[in-house]
């Protein structure tokens, strides 16, 4: 080929339209590959190229396109607003980004956002190069967002409780006013602060391991009480529930806290404690914070092997002294003997009065017997000077009894037992002095030994008597209780207020011994309950109601819940619940008529699993009630969370209404406590009209107590539950 072969372009011009051409096509594929539109506009404003996203877009196909405008496309309002971005680029000659709207064929409307830059070729040829993006759901995303986000901040702003976001460390970011008003300070003074900053210095271990277990990605979540520090130095109470949120890797990004202040709360709680755990005239522990501190002792030692050694004295002649110079001087002389005892013990020693004129001294991680007797010496020494009271000198001694753990007793009751018992052993020689437990008071121990093992066999005879009565041959074996064996149960009713019916009943265990006579109850269940006995004999005291019960239905009498006291040792038992649905079942007994009465001071030894066996029962359809409430005590923060009916005030603080004030306190709030829970409220004991009176202005619900009903036979309390049927609630059996 020569040089001026026609066939040939010059070397370079055809190679070079050749390259624009291929990169054209290029372009041209990569555009029309992308699914957003793309879009080519000249001075006129005519589409002069669209891309496959742009067709797709708009409905029409690309060859429809071309040379036309917005107007000829899409809606008269929205291509007018297309063409003023249009000439904005223009003008400007620099790029324009803006969101426009656009509806599509089916009437729905989009949002996208338009990138449009002006574009001059070679020749002089105004163009404008336009991308669009459907930004449709990310705009409905951050309307969702936004909303969210006000919803938040109206909530955060108003709330009534205080709320305050913090940063990983603990740093506070954001406060809400009712925050602010809760610490006393301003929002700028808070900012910037610690969480540790504001809360009180015995609180901020638990804080402090809060945000290092969230930093580690060990918890999220953060519920406690505590204590913050307001700005003028003063301590609030506050329940806190905290919350991190965290990334994908489980670190920590922002926190939200809310905080209820529950300072009015914790000072009722603190007055309950006061009032259910001191005692009202020496101020000292009373016997209910004696034992869980003795238990406490008692733990302890038997961890470290050490020993613990308990004191139990009285006053000498303190009845005499109350009668011939006036109960005033009385209580004057237990509140100098108490300010004295104070003196003679250390911190770590716990003095109590638990009755009358008796107290109890715990000597916690005793060296030897040897500390103790000089430590009731001094005791003794103390309480035999003379007590100068209302101008006048009293004098009075006091006898002791000493009891040692673990020689003379594993267990706090037992301790204390067998101390009482020493101290009469130093009355009996004379007063004034001090007995250690002794070998000699044993015997009094081993007369309940002997109590123990008859109630054993007691419980193999009324399971014998049991089987004969299911195949009706009752005669062949008489018992001592018209019919019934050695151990029977009487009922009591216990009264609705506002109706006058009877809500329910209490089962009561006697047993009538065929020697001893009418055993007190107290004594063989405490017998039942050291020795296990108790699993047994509650066993028999379960069936016995449940059968009485559907007994009493199956004559058509009213249904009523018939209620039974189980103990700790029993709801702990593995099988209790399948116990439960063993006896409803053979009993033919409905759940819902049947009621499981436990003591307060069960619930103070709180647990989980314990909590989780009595919702189990609960589930079932049975009610839960706390017997004599008001006599120990128990953390509101605890109590919240057993599964429980009904709250049944002690006879103890009944029986001294209305005119003892402590207990009119105690028991407003008892009651006051239980309207807070939804939880309805029994007042047992109840003997007089002015006590009736007192419970019912304050809301008392049910009454139970000899001014209705003294303990019935199963006969009588069928009798009285037709009479109640008929809607007579006045009785014979009534007091008075």
């Amino acid at each position: 080929m020569g040089e001026n072969d026609d066939r040939h372009p010059p070397e370079g011009r055809g190679c070079e339209k050749e390259l624009l051409s291929v990169t054209g096509a290029i372009y041209r594929a990569v555009i029309d590959t992308g699914t957003d539109p793309v879009f080519v506009k000249d001075s006129s404003f005519r589409l002069v190229m669209a891309n496959q996203g742009f067709a797709d877009f708009t409905g029409y196909r690309q060859e429809e396109i071309l040379g036309k405008d917005d107007f000829d496309l899409f809606r008269k309002e929205e291509a007018a607003e297309y063409r003023k971005n249009d000439r904005e680029a223009f003008s400007s000659g620099k790029e324009v980004e803006a969101e426009e709207e656009y509806t599509d064929s089916h009437g729905v409307t989009h949002t996208v956002l338009v990138k449009k830059r002006p574009y001059v070729d070679s020749e002089g040829n105004r163009f404008l190069v336009g991308l669009a993006r459907d930004i449709t759901e990310l705009k409905t995303a951050q309307t969702l967002l936004r909303r969210s986000e006000e919803r938040f901040r109206s909530i955060f702003e108003n709330a009534a409780a205080g709320m305050a976001t913090i940063s990983p460390d603990g740093e506070l970011t954001a406060v809400n006013p009712a925050f602010c008003r809760m610490l006393g300070y301003s929002v700028e003074e808070l900012l910037g602060l610690t969480v540790r900053d504001i809360t009180h210095p015995e609180d901020r271990k638990r804080t402090a391991q809060f945000l290092r277990d969230a930093a580690r990605g060990k918890t999220a979540v953060f519920r406690e009480e505590k204590r913050y520090l307001r700005r003028d130095g003063s301590a609030v109470w506050g329940l806190t529930t905290a919350a991190f949120q965290c990334d994908e890797k489980g670190r920590p990004i922002s926190g939200v806290a809310l905080v209820q202040e529950i300072t009015h709360l914790k000072k009722s709680e603190e007055a309950v404690r006061r009032l259910a755990y001191y005692d009202s005239l020496t101020d000292l522990p009373n016997r209910a914070l004696l034992m869980e501190r003795l238990r406490h002792n008692l733990y302890q030692a038997e961890r470290d092997g050490r020993k613990v050694g308990l004191l139990y004295f009285d006053l000498d002649y303190f009845k005499k002294i109350n009668d011939t110079l006036g109960h005033h001087t009385g209580d004057l002389l237990l509140k100098a003997a108490a300010g004295r005892l104070r003196e003679c013990v250390r911190r770590s020693d716990t003095a109590a009065r638990i009755g009358g004129d008796e107290f109890v001294v715990v000597l916690p991680n005793l060296p030897s017997e040897h500390d103790v007797a000089a430590a009731a010496g001094h005791i003794l020494d103390t309480m035999s000077r003379p007590f100068h009271l209302n101008g006048r000198e009293v004098f009075t001694s006091a006898s002791m009894g000493i009891a040692i753990f673990p020689d003379d007793g594993s267990k706090e009751r037992a301790l204390l037992k067998n101390a009482d018992r020493a101290m009469y052993e130093a009355k009996e020689k004379g007063r004034n002095q001090f007995r250690f437990f002794s070998g000699e008071i044993n015997e009094r121990v081993e007369r309940r030994a002997v109590l123990e093992n008859e109630l054993r066999q007691t419980l193999v005879r009324e399971k014998a008597w049991a089987a004969i009565r299911q195949v009706g041959e009752e005669k062949e074996f008489p018992g001592p209780a018209g019919g019934e064996g050695e151990l029977f149960l009487h009922y009591q009713p216990q009264i609705e207020l506002l109706s006058g019916e009877i809500s329910c009943m209490e089962a009561l265990v006697r047993w009538q011994h065929p020697r001893r006579g009418l055993v007190t109850t107290t004594e063989f269940i405490e017998a039942a309950e050291e020795t296990g006995l108790i699993l047994n004999l509650g066993e028999w005291i379960l069936r016995r109601v449940c059968s009485q019960n559907r007994a009493w239905q199956n004559r058509g009498l009213p249904c009523r819940r018939l209620a039974t006291n189980l103990s700790r040792a029993q709801i702990s038992q593995p099988g209790v619940t399948d116990l439960l649905d063993r006896v409803l079942g053979e009993t033919g007994l409905d759940a819902r008529w049947l009621e499981i009465e436990l003591t307060e001071k069960i619930l103070q030894d709180y647990s989980p699993g314990f909590v989780s066996t009595l919702e189990k029962i609960r589930n079932r359809g049975v009610r839960i009630s706390v017997d004599d409430f008001g006599t120990g005590y128990s953390s509101l923060r605890h109590l919240r969370e057993y599964p429980l009916d009904r709250f049944k005030i002690a006879q103890e603080l009944v029986r001294r209404l209305p005119a003892d004030g402590d207990a009119a306190a105690v028991v407003e709030t008892v009651i006051a406590m239980a309207r807070g829970l939804g939880i309805r409220v029994v007042a047992e004991g109840v003997e007089s009209r002015g006590q009736l009176e007192f419970l019912r202005a304050r809301g008392c619900q049910e009454v139970q107590g000899y001014y209705f009903a003294r303990p019935l036979s199963a006969e009588a309390m069928a009798f009285f539950l037709e009479r109640n049927g008929e809607g007579n609630l006045t009785c014979p059996y009534r007091a008075g």
